[in-house]
């Protein structure tokens, strides 16, 4: 490079430079904003993008993309330091959420009955519920049996007749009381299938809209002035971090199935489908970018980073490689036009 086109390379990098600093910075960033929203107002996605590009560079991401432990662990950390943070907010359920939003969310979910019957039908056949019926069944009988005796209720003094012979028996026949248990207990086993069948089929019955919108109800008077600060000692930090590990694990294996991958090709497609007409800039105002907010956030959050690259050098250095060819190909002799080296 001759000594004309290095003073012109020279001068050419600090003309770039100026026009990213100090106030300009500022001037040039809302520039690159309105020239590229002016342009984005005249570009339909579809013809910015294309859709089986955009599935592949999805699917990459989502679903291929190599995911660090340590990547885990900042994430879990991240929650947790969120979680230690509610700790010192009295915000209630009731400041956070609006009660027509929570009515309007259990309206939706009560009204789901298909997802009612599965979930009721679910429930009673788990073995929790066979175990958890035939307690209650078993604690009803022989609690009905010893307490509520209709004999020693109307017989004056037959209650405590029955309890003296009951303890002689006790003492006379020490095995016979859990000889009783033990054929109450087969009893209910036997009966516990009709028991749960009834108890299914009363629940779907019962639990209709309305009376799953006022057990919603309840659970708001109930809730709503928890705070932010009472939820979170609920639950403590090793546990938040360790299910956090837990469901990023589950992520890990659930989206290296080709059932997330189809998903997130149809969701590119959908998106596409039914938006890929409109204007660029249309479709970030519709989602609040605006061209007036984007200004904003460029000129805080990547203005500051500018003024760091040139402080560091680095802009400079950037700017000077990709004017240098040029100015390397500069030949005067050739009228001022750069030729190819």
């Amino acid at each position: 490079m001759n000594t004309s086109a290095d003073a012109m390379l020279d001068a050419h990098v600090q003309f770039e430079l100026q026009r990213w600093r100090g106030d300009q910075l500022t001037a040039s960033l809302a520039e690159e904003v309105t020239a590229l929203y002016s342009w984005w107002a005249s570009v339909r996605l579809d013809d910015l993008l294309d859709v089986a590009a955009v599935q592949d560079a999805a699917v990459q991401v989502v679903c291929r993309g190599e995911v660090a432990d340590d990547v885990i662990e900042s994430v879990a950390a991240a929650v947790v330091a969120a979680h230690l943070a509610g700790a010192d907010h009295q915000e209630s359920l009731a400041d956070l959420v609006p009660r027509e939003h929570y009515d309007r969310a259990a309206h939706t979910l009560a009204g789901l009955r298909q997802a009612r019957a599965e979930v009721i039908a679910q429930v009673t056949t788990s073995e929790v519920y066979s175990r958890l019926m035939s307690h209650v069944l078993y604690q009803g009988i022989k609690n009905y049996v010893q307490s509520e005796n209709l004999i020693a209720k109307k017989v004056p003094g037959a209650a405590a007749l029955m309890r003296f012979g009951q303890n002689a028996v006790n003492a006379a026949a020490p095995t016979l009381e859990q000889s009783v248990d033990r054929q109450l207990t087969a009893f209910v086993n036997a009966n516990i299938s009709d028991t749960i069948r009834d108890s299914r089929a009363f629940l779907t019955t019962a639990l209709d809209q309305q009376v799953l919108s006022d057990v919603a109800a309840e659970v708001w008077h109930s809730n709503a002035d928890v705070t932010v600060a009472d939820a979170t000692r609920l639950l403590p930090a090793e546990a938040v971090a360790e299910l956090v590990r837990a469901a990023f694990q589950v992520w890990l294996e659930l989206r290296a199935t080709p059932f997330v991958e189809a998903m997130v090709r149809q969701v590119v497609a959908d998106f596409f489908a039914m938006q890929g007409q409109w204007a660029v800039a249309d479709l970030l105002a519709d989602a609040g970018l605006t061209e007036e907010i984007v200004t904003e956030l460029a000129v805080a959050v990547v203005g500051p980073a500018v003024a760091v690259a040139d402080s560091d050098g680095y802009l400079g250095e950037r700017i000077r490689a990709r004017l240098a060819p040029f100015y390397a190909s500069y030949d005067p002799s050739a009228g001022g036009e750069a030729t190819r080296v």
